[in-house]
């Protein structure tokens, strides 16, 4: 048993089902480098190794957050973060490492930053259309993310992490279909 409602069955170190509100479902990994790189690029265009392996590192650090946790990428931080300012903490934008990651996304709600890495707000209470599409199943916090990414105006990725260890990147092209 993993979390409340979520419990894994494994033979030996092979896991081979997890199911999360009885919903069974087949292990997926926490998160994939290369899709994550792939995404980085359709996203934004991002393929300059050092900003794509900063990225890499924030995100694989957020995934380790035990509690789950949210992380907004968008090329239009700084316009985002003054637009939900009544909703989060503005920061002074600062360049994320593993430590401040760490810091920062244990703190409720999301962390919202640029793709060069940089933070402008924490504890971001995300808003977002709401539409048909939706996972009753999966919670708050992906379908926030869900309907942020799916309404925002410029580009955007999400990655949600959930207290069980399964990861998600959203972007419009993954909510296609």
């Amino acid at each position: 048993f993993i979390t409340h409602y979520a419990w894994e069955l494994q033979h030996g170190p092979n896991l081979l089902l997890r199911a999360h509100y009885g919903l069974p479902g087949l292990p997926r990994n926490r998160l994939s480098r290369v899709s994550f790189r792939r995404d980085l690029k359709r996203t934004f265009g991002l393929t300059e190794p050092h900003k794509v392996e900063r990225l890499w590192d924030v995100v694989l650090e957020a995934s380790r957050q035990a509690h789950g946790t949210l992380l907004v990428i968008t090329t239009e931080a700084l316009a985002e973060a003054d637009r939900l300012k009544l909703q989060c903490t503005l920061v002074e934008p600062v360049p994320l490492t593993p430590f401040i990651t760490r810091l920062v996304t244990a703190i409720d709600g999301a962390v919202l930053l640029d793709p060069e890495g940089y933070c402008y707000s924490i504890g971001v209470i995300l808003d977002g259309t709401a539409s048909g599409r939706g996972d009753g199943s999966r919670g708050a916090r992906y379908n926030s993310a869900m309907r942020y990414v799916e309404s925002s105006r410029y580009p955007c990725l999400a990655v949600v992490v959930n207290e069980d260890g399964l990861v998600n990147v959203l972007t419009k092209d993954s909510m296609k279909g």
